[in-house]
């Protein structure tokens, strides 16, 4: 590796008062191991040892901000007073381990993605009734592939009240100690499927062409700009391209990126 770039690498770095102390990142990895949307002894044993891998800064799992934004039954979830405490108590705990690694939380909502099987359990198909299933929400009403079930189509009241969840989810996680934040945007979760034309079919403010499309991520962003604390550190994590015919551009997704950092 050159010289140059092993510096930069290892290097410490700042993004608004939150330290890193390199540019290694433990990114979001969904461990499907909660328990009414609380972390469990998994949780502690899992995080507490990549706390001492000597990366720079320690993303938490997908973040469900509310009970219909699960993918699974066993995804972690910020919506219920006793997740918040349950999230408070392990940030703490995770607090003695190393006080020095920033440690950032991921927010999200599945949308067609939800209702599913963990991932070791019929590879992730389905739930069906006997296993509580749920009706999901999507920008359109479109199977997310052959096999799964038709979501249904958002309404303005639910674009209202997933912008509050997610605001509220925010609101938690600052409470809860998060010294960072990332809005999921990405793979398939509700907010990646307004963005993409493949996903969203809709006729209204929130469809069509691009800017109508970003609207609801950028709205999110802006809530939760808004509330966020000025000196911790806010992202989002974004699809930089569908891979399909008619798919977002990776053009697209420098529009997206552009109007984010406009937001702050």
């Amino acid at each position: 590796m050159n010289l140059w770039y092993a510096n930069m690498i290892f290097k410490k770095f700042k993004i608004k008062k939150t330290k890193f102390l390199n540019r290694i990142i433990v990114s979001s990895m969904c461990q499907y191991s909660a328990k009414n949307g609380l972390p469990t002894q998994w949780h502690y044993n899992h995080l507490g040892s990549l706390l001492t891998s000597g990366a720079g800064g320690l993303m938490l799992e997908s973040t469900a901000i509310s009970k219909k934004g699960k993918i699974t039954h066993n995804d972690l979830s910020i919506y219920s007073k006793a997740q918040k405490i349950e999230l408070k108590k392990m940030v703490s705990y995770l607090r003695q381990i190393n006080k020095k690694i920033p440690i950032g939380i991921q927010i999200s909502h599945s949308g067609r993605k939800g209702s599913a099987n963990i991932p070791w359990i019929k590879n992730g198909k389905p739930l069906n009734k006997r296993n509580k299933s749920w009706k999901t929400f999507a920008p359109s009403p479109l199977k997310r592939t052959e096999g799964w079930p038709k979501p249904k189509e958002m309404s303005g009241k639910n674009i209202k009240e997933l912008i509050i969840d997610f605001k509220k989810a925010a609101i938690s996680a600052n409470y809860c100690g998060f010294d960072c934040l990332e809005i999921h945007m990405a793979h398939g979760y509700l907010l990646h499927e307004f963005m993409s034309p493949i996903s969203n079919l809709r006729k209204d403010k929130y469809g069509g062409n691009l800017e109508n499309r970003c609207r609801l991520l950028l709205e999110v962003s802006e809530k939760i700009r808004k509330i966020w604390p000025k000196s911790k550190c806010l992202g989002a994590r974004i699809t930089g391209l569908d891979h399909l015919n008619g798919g977002i551009s990776i053009q697209d997704s420098i529009y997206l990126a552009k109007n984010l950092e406009k937001i702050g």
